[in-house]
């Protein structure tokens, strides 16, 4: 998977050094002839035109991540039980880890305590963690590829209880020069013109809105785990 790290200032960047290019080529009268000056200019218009609706791609997403965490800012944060938002997520992606022949594995006890976290943080983390997986799997063409949810009760480092829920895949992995960058805002391991880097991020953003925290293990070619440390509902 290539590296790719796009915002905005250097997608803007890459715009006007375009455009200054074909600008000072013509200047120079570095082209033979008007046709071949015409043929470049569309060249650099349709890059151009490329990039800003990448630019474009990504403020659209960073303002709809805004509106996202200042809506739910102050907001009563459960209880909630992970079983049945875990499962409406998976029936909601259905087709999608269906048609990639992706099997799903649930271990969650059915008396679970309930944790401190409000139902549609938790919703979105779900999905945006399964979604992940699905075009990590999708991208690498990963036979049985396999998604896992566990949930058990730990302990801080203070001793109280807390819900230890992880994640995991069988997909492609992340290296480890990589893996402590994934959730940095705009930074993807996708290939070029997909994905902008806001998705992981708006998972750490959302636990730790709900007072929890979210670490990431991997091996290159040997899947990733998430593990998310909630608390649980008094």
């Amino acid at each position: 998977m290539l590296d790719r790290q796009h915002n905005l200032v250097s997608l803007l960047h890459a715009i006007k050094t375009g455009l200054e290019s074909h600008e000072h080529q013509a200047e120079d009268q570095y082209f033979k002839n008007p046709e071949t000056r015409l043929d470049h200019a569309e060249w650099t218009v349709k890059q151009a035109l490329r990039q800003a609706e990448k630019a474009l791609s990504i403020t659209k997403r960073l303002g709809q991540l805004m509106v996202t965490l200042e809506k739910k800012q102050g907001c009563n944060s459960g209880p909630v039980s992970l079983k049945p938002i875990w499962e409406r997520v998976i029936q909601n992606l259905q087709d999608k880890w269906a048609s990639h022949r992706m099997s799903v594995v649930m271990r969650i006890p059915d008396e679970f305590p309930l944790i401190a976290c409000d139902a549609g943080d938790l919703e979105e983390i779900f999905d945006l963690l399964v979604e992940n997986s699905l075009q990590a799997a999708e991208s690498e063409e990963i036979p049985c590829p396999k998604i896992i949810v566990r949930a058990e009760i730990g302990f801080s480092i203070q001793e109280e209880p807390l819900a230890f829920v992880t994640v995991a895949d069988t997909g492609p992995g992340v290296s480890e020069k990589k893996l402590g960058r994934i959730f940095n805002p705009f930074f993807t391991t996708k290939p070029e013109g997909e994905g902008n880097g806001l998705g992981l991020y708006l998972v750490k953003a959302l636990v730790a809105k709900n007072g929890g925290t979210i670490s990431a293990a991997s091996f290159e070619h040997c899947g990733i785990t998430f593990t998310l440390q909630l608390p649980l509902a008094s």
